[in-house]
Order: C-alpha cells, then sequence, then structure tokens
C-alpha cells in the first residue's frame, strides 16, 4: 500500500483533540491499538522510511500527559535490546506523544494463552482418545495410580518457558542495574518477538530509585496505578519501594506462565488486593506436575510477603533461574 493511499485509509479518530496526519518528523499511517489512557499508531519516520510505534494520550488528563512524559524520560536514558527503543518524542496541541521502535511478534499474555490453549486441547485430545477406545473405568483398572495432577507444567514446555522467563528476568535486572524500578510488570507489557527477544513496554509508571533526573519520582509513593494481580503488597500499600516490587511482579509472571493461572484470582479488585497482602498462593506443585523444587521454591520466595525473602533484583532472579534449571536431575530436596 503506498503513503497516500494508507493515509486516505487510516483511522485517526481517537487522536483528540483533532485528527492529524504528520506529528514532528513522522507520519501518521494507521492506528494500531488504543488503551486505557493512550492510542498507538503505526507512523513512519519521513527522515529515514523507518517504519515506528507512535504513542499519544487519549485525552487532556494530567495524570495521562505525566504518565507519557514520564516514560519519555525514563526510556531516552535506556539502552538495551530487551527495551523498546526510542524513537523520539515531542507535543502538539500541548498534548506529548512518542515514537518508539515498531515490535513484530505478540505480548506474553499471548503466548501463555497459547500455550495454555495447546495444552488444553492436547488433554481434550486424549480425552477423546480413552473414551473412544478402552474407556476410563478399564483404564482406572489398568492403572495402579493416575498422575496428578494431570497438568504438566508450562503445558508441556517448561524448557522453553523458562528460557523465555529467564530472557525476561534479564531485562528486569538491566533495569535496576540503571536504578529503575517499572512498577507495572504483566504479561501484556512483555513482548516476545518473532525472533525470540523479549522486550518491555510501557514505562509510564517507572520510577528512579537511585541517580538523578527528572524523570524519577520519590521512592515513596501512595497512589500508583498499577495492575493489582501482579501488585507487590509494599507497593499496594503505598511504602518505600526498591527492585524487589519488580520481583514480586515477575513471580506472578512466572507462577501464571508455569501453572497457567494467576496466584490470586477473585471477582473483585478488593479481593485481589486482600490475597495480595495477607494470603499465600497454592503451591505450584498442587497444580502441575514436573516442576522442580528448585523452580518451586524460586517462584514462592519471588512472591514472598517479606521483602527481604525475595531475590534482591532481576539479575539475581535470572541467575537463580539459570542454575535451578541446571540442576534438575538432582530434585532430592536438602534435609535441613
Amino acid at each position: 500500500m503506498s503513503l497516500a493511499m494508507a493515509l486516505e485509509s487510516a483511522d485517526f479518530s481517537d487522536f483528540y483533540p483533532v485528527a492529524t496526519s504528520t506529528l514532528g518528523a513522522f507520519q501518521l499511517l494507521d492506528r494500531l491499538g488504543t488503551g486505557g489512557m493512550a492510542s498507538i499508531f503505526k507512523a513512519q519516520d519521513i527522515r529515514t522510511g523507518e517504519l515506528v510505534a507512535l504513542k499519544t494520550v487519549r485525552n487532556r488528563n494530567e495524570r495521562e500527559a505525566n504518565c507519557l512524559l514520564r516514560e519519555i524520560g525514563v526510556l531516552k536514558g535506556l539502552d538495551h535490546p530487551g527495551v523498546v527503543r526510542f524513537r523520539g518524542a515531542g507535543t502538539w496541541n500541548e498534548l506529548p506523544w512518542m515514537a518508539m521502535e515498531l515490535l513484530e511478534g505478540r505480548t506474553l499474555f499471548d503466548e501463555i494463552s497459547a500455550i495454555w490453549c495447546r495444552s488444553a486441547a492436547r488433554e481434550l485430545a486424549d480425552d477423546l482418545a480413552v473414551s473412544a477406545g478402552a474407556g476410563w473405568m478399564q483404564r482406572l483398572q489398568e492403572e495402579a495410580q493416575l498422575a496428578w495432577p494431570a497438568r504438566p507444567a508450562a503445558g508441556g514446555r517448561l524448557r522453553d518457558t523458562a528460557s523465555m522467563l529467564v530472557r525476561l528476568a534479564r531485562v528486569v535486572g538491566y533495569l535496576h542495574d540503571q536504578g529503575v524500578v517499572h512498577r507495572d510488570l504483566k504479561p501484556e507489557n512483555v513482548f516476545v518477538g518473532t525472533d525470540g527477544r523479549v522486550t518491555l513496554l510501557d514505562f509510564g509508571l517507572a520510577a528512579r530509585i537511585r541517580g538523578r533526573g527528572a524523570e524519577g519520582t520519590p521512592p515513596r509513593t501512595t497512589a500508583v496505578a498499577t495492575t493489582v494481580e501482579y501488585a507487590a503488597p509494599e507497593l499496594l500499600r503505598g511504602e518505600r519501594l526498591d527492585e524487589r516490587v519488580d520481583v514480586y511482579a515477575l513471580g506472578c509472571i512466572f507462577y501464571e506462565a508455569i501453572t497457567g493461572m494467576r496466584p490470586f484470582e477473585a471477582s473483585s479488585i478488593d479481593d485481589i488486593v486482600r490475597m495480595h497482602l495477607d494470603e499465600v498462593p497454592v503451591c505450584p506443585s498442587d497444580v502441575v506436575s514436573g516442576l522442580s523444587w528448585r523452580l518451586e521454591d524460586l517462584i514462592l520466595s519471588m512472591m514472598s510477603k517479606r521483602t527481604k525473602q525475595r531475590p534482591r533484583n532481576g539479575g539475581e532472579v535470572a541467575e537463580r533461574l539459570v542454575e535451578a534449571l541446571g540442576r534438575e536431575a538432582d530434585d532430592s530436596r536438602p534435609v535441613a
């Protein structure tokens, strides 16, 4: 499609307050998506021809504008293959916008969903085969003991999934080395490229805990509009934060990828918040099979209510995960 044709078919209706086709050196081509606070457009750098993703705020809202300005400030100071690359920023009609690299692939949320959809399809096929063949009663008679739980860890793709999680933890470790905490880690904010590259997105709630910079905020906070399903207790309570707030969120992500379910599920946000504050998640080995005790201990320690019992940062999580995977053959627990 030519640039002229793309512009004719582009949908800019969500770009408040009036439509435009050019922002700075970037020509808008089409809308990619719309979230609660921002719209994402596919655009092209007029100078280089590079295709980019261009992010704008949807409304004249000070908090939304500040989140995007914070994200711009943080990304300009980061340089890592696992962090979405900054391409430019500016304002239009007093509203901020930012251009970043255009990624190809899908989110970690989609990746986890695909893993467990495939697993469910295999289980259904096995069940149908048993029903059409000897039947469940004969199977019960022939097997001395049915394996429980039936679902394999990570839908039967534990090594591949764990490798992906190692790459994610290393990216988070890079952030922590730079004195930055993300504060909104969740599968929707992690992008898995077609080449396997894991990339972190959406730094609108990120904060600096070390160093100086206009994009930083005090480590103590009283109101962060984070996603509660992955929120650490200290974040929910508005306490002083460090890298271990991201470690907790990583633990929730690991738990979900390995078991196919979030550590805390409830019908209301208030109940989920209460569970993060007061309850211990079900052990992953009670949900899935084939999980080493080392990997399970790591996941549960990442979600400890007490910050000092968690790994210190993303780098330590990656190291311990690699160690757990490398020592799976020795699955005997040490004797206290």
